[in-house]
């Protein structure tokens, strides 16, 4: 089978989406399938394919990653001419609506992934709202044209089937590693050189994933313990990342808390061992579609304090495998970090599973969106 996975709408760094573009494009290709992967010419160089993965770089032109259009249809209708199956990774973009309707006229397969249906209505800026309406507007009206449709939580999945007929529920998947990996709970301590109960914070640095909010949370929750330091993994806007510097001075937290920036699967693997809590705090459901921060935290068995938005609002399940906190609210997020604290056991939710598990299950919707 040929199958091209777009990725399109993406942040100035490599994010959930990005790592799931590369993670299903190798399973794929072990399963014999040819991929390649078409990525905006801007953002090309922000991702780094799989082996034997073929790119296709489309030039484009726009303001944003929401808004950007290629220069050319050609190259895009050339591409989708030669393929079985085309899965556009979340449509909320006008990159993505211009493929899918470019998709319409030729005979490859067009199935999408939707990320937070009308995440992009309750965006938390007001302007940016008014902004994104036209796109999350066309996302809905392209579903139509879709032989396939594939949700990543139960609640885009309640929603979508009563707007179209094939949907499918696939949870996105992590590294085996994650599962097989021998703990190495004191291995994280020893390299930052730090002792006491850890907060962990993985994923890019950027306002709506709120690591402002959880550093005026970490101020409380040292008030009731003073052991307790952060550990944030991860890189981002270079404005963002010098806001929270700034806050953390401005915090006195510079003994508190340690930047690690980008880290390989192992270091990650150590430091979710290492941690007492995982601590989500983002402030928007769009950036929340499925999170493959919580799966990881609980594949290692760790308690997640979480944002009530997007798909965790449903994944995270209080007193079972951690607690949620109102968005935007340092106080809540610092009473579900230590609720968390006193969890004692945590029990993994069955959407916690491999990459080559689900790459089965997306195997299965292209070929079901061939049959149609």
């Amino acid at each position: 089978m040929n199958i091209l996975e777009v990725l399109a709408s993406t942040p100035s760094e490599v994010g959930g989406i990005e790592n799931v573009v590369f993670n299903l494009s190798t399973q794929m290709i072990k399963l014999g399938h040819r991929v390649t992967v078409m990525v905006p010419y801007k953002r090309s160089s922000m991702w780094s394919a799989p082996r034997g993965t073929r790119i296709k770089h489309i030039p484009t032109f726009g303001i944003n990653s929401r808004f950007e259009a290629p220069l050319s249809f050609k190259s895009i209708r050339k591409e989708l001419e030669v393929q079985d199956v085309c899965h556009i990774h979340s449509i909320h973009s006008l990159f993505s609506l211009l493929t899918l309707q470019m998709g319409r006229i030729s005979s490859c397969a067009m199935v999408a992934s939707i990320l937070s249906l009308f995440g992009l209505m309750k965006h938390p800026n007001r302007l940016m709202r008014i902004c994104l309406m036209p796109i999350e507007a066309g996302a809905v009206l392209s579903l139509k044209a879709l032989r396939c449709v594939h949700v990543k939580n139960r609640e885009d999945l309640f929603y979508l089937t009563r707007l179209h007929c094939n949907v499918y529920y696939i949870p996105d998947g992590i590294p085996d590693a994650y599962f097989t990996t021998p703990a190495k709970p004191n291995a994280l301590h020893d390299l930052v050189d730090r002792r006491g109960e850890m907060l962990l914070y993985v994923g890019r640095l950027h306002p709506m994933k709120g690591v402002h909010i959880l550093l005026r949370a970490l101020k409380l929750v040292l008030k009731a313990n003073p052991d307790v330091y952060l550990v944030i993994i991860g890189e981002g806007e270079i404005r963002y990342k010098a806001m929270i510097t700034d806050l953390i001075n401005q915090l006195d937290l510079r003994r508190d808390v340690v930047m690690l920036g980008w880290q390989p699967e192992e270091v990650k693997i150590m430091a979710y061992d290492a941690a007492r809590v995982v601590v989500i705090p983002s402030i928007a459901d769009i950036v929340e579609a499925f999170s493959l921060v919580a799966s990881e935290a609980w594949a290692r068995g760790k308690p997640v304090a979480a944002s009530a938005v997007g798909a965790l609002k449903v994944r995270v399940k209080p007193g079972l495998n951690g607690y949620l906190a109102y968005p935007s609210d340092p106080l809540s997020l610092a009473q579900s970090i230590g609720d968390c604290m006193r969890l004692k056991e945590v029990v993994s939710p069955e959407d916690v599973v491999k990459w080559s598990q689900v790459a089965l299950e997306f195997e299965k919707m292209y070929e079901e969106a061939l049959d149609e």
